[in-house]
């Protein structure tokens, strides 16, 4: 089930400005010298990347109709991710584990 195209840009608004105010946090982390990573290597750059990530594919979705990973931005049933995932979770079922 896919979301309708307002829905999906409102979405990624919402991570947008999430990813804003992580670089904001992240940068004044930096500037007190509470964060000590080099740009672009710690945990709220990475943050940040994740919810930049999670917008592009909503915005994919909006535009295609079509569900988008964020991880590699490409059809959700195509992701190489997801695929390993379900493809474990079907073993886990067939070795008598619970799902």
């Amino acid at each position: 089930m896919t979301r309708t195209k307002e829905k999906a840009l409102e979405a990624a608004r919402g991570w947008e400005e999430y990813a804003d105010q992580v670089e904001s946090q992240t940068q004044w982390n930096r500037s007190q010298g509470i964060d000590l990573c080099p740009p672009g290597l710690s945990p709220g750059d990475h943050k940040a990347k994740a919810a930049r990530d999670c917008a592009k594919a909503l915005r994919l979705e909006a535009e295609t109709g079509v569900l988008h990973c964020n991880c590699h931005l490409v059809p959700y049933n195509e992701c190489p991710k997801q695929i390993k995932m379900t493809q474990e979770h079907i073993r886990g079922l067939d070795d008598g584990r619970k799902g």
